[in-house]
């Protein structure tokens, strides 16, 4: 194996993926848990608001310009806080209330766009999903908007137990509005979603650990050996990979998981270490960013000194020993288990 090739792959990896997320991040409340199911059953996100009808909603179509339309919704809730006869007046009666109300249907209507993050909580949090939004504007779907005038499509990813939720959800749950922006807590919600990841420029990787006991030697050597295989691989062809850059970041519930907080070119080179010596038990398929074909040609180069007779293949051997004890996984494997673990149970 040369050398070059290994460093010239990495090198177009990190020329070709860009890791760093473009969306947004909402939270949509639920009626104090109210909503959990429909919302989760519809593969939708709504605002339960009576004085918006799915008529109103099909109108706002026309509004190409941003501040048309809010202009546009500011005056539709002016128009019916003035009429005493609409029940919506007596709440809309405050100019706060009816701001706060037209900002929450503009940004859900035209800032909440296709691949957006959602989170969703179900009464007292017991659990919580997190969703991709699917769709460019609001469903206009009479029988879906029956119940919900103002509804987005969503492909659900995971649903995560109160009990394994990581402090910086918790946070993200502190918004009480309706619909919320929280952007800020990107990095919690994309370790969720995804392997590898990148926010203001730091690089994360991110490995499930699903073993709901975990001993300190297998969860100490998991992560002394994978990083001391790093070394010597970067040594043996010169890849300049200095492990001392590498910091991390851990959820310590069981299951748990360890973020791995470096570079782009120390994140690939980790992907591909565990794909070849986890003997098929950890793979990254669905890392949909991520072209297939050059990350398995990585896989193939570093799977040859995994392989070979030495002390690369003795550290794989026992970092394979590390990975088995702790049942660890990519995140998009572990997600795509618990879906499918759900959907069984809702059958």
């Amino acid at each position: 194996m040369s050398e070059n090739n290994m460093k010239e792959l990495l090198a177009r990896l990190v020329q070709t993926v860009d890791l760093r997320p473009k969306r947004d991040y909402w939270m949509v409340r639920t009626s104090n848990g109210i909503y959990y199911n429909p919302f989760i059953q519809h593969g939708i996100v709504a605002l339960k608001l009576p004085y918006i009808t799915n008529e109103y909603v099909a109108r706002l179509r026309n509004h190409n310009d941003d501040n048309v339309a809010l202009q546009s919704i500011q005056e539709h809730l002016r128009t019916l806080a003035n009429n005493p006869q609409n029940a919506a007046a007596a709440e809309l009666g405050s100019p706060n209330v009816a701001s706060t109300r037209a900002s929450q249907i503009f940004n859900f209507c035209f800032k909440m766009k296709a691949g957006d993050m959602v989170l969703i909580p179900s009464d007292g949090a017991t659990n919580i999903s997190i969703g991709i939004i699917t769709d460019d504007f609001p469903i206009i779907n009479q029988p879906i908007n029956d119940s919900f005038p103002i509804a987005r499509s969503v492909r659900w990813v995971n649903q995560i137990p109160k009990i394994r939720l990581e402090p910086g959800l918790y946070r993200a749950l502190g918004a009480h509005q309706a619909l919320a922006n929280i952007s800020k807590y990107a990095e919690y919600l994309e370790r969720n979603y995804g392997s590898c990841f990148m926010i203001n420029d730091v690089c994360h990787y991110v490995l499930t650990i699903n073993s709901e006991q975990v001993s300190a030697n297998q969860f100490f050597g998991l992560g002394s050996t994978l990083i001391t295989t790093l070394q010597k691989l970067s040594e043996q062809y010169d890849l300049g990979v200095n492990t001392q850059d590498i910091h991390l970041s851990m959820n310590l519930n069981s299951p748990g998981k360890i973020d791995f907080i470096a570079t782009p070119i120390i994140a690939f080179l980790i992907m591909a270490l565990l794909t070849s010596c986890s003997d098929g038990g950890i793979n990254f398929n669905d890392v949909a960013q991520i072209p297939q074909d050059l990350f398995h040609s990585l896989v193939d180069l570093v799977l040859q000194p995994v392989r070979q007779e030495g002390e690369i293949h003795e550290l794989s051997d026992s970092l394979l020993n590390y990975l088995n004890g702790t049942d660890a996984q990519a995140v998009e494997q572990y997600n795509q288990n618990t879906l499918n673990a759900l959907q069984q149970i809702e059958e």
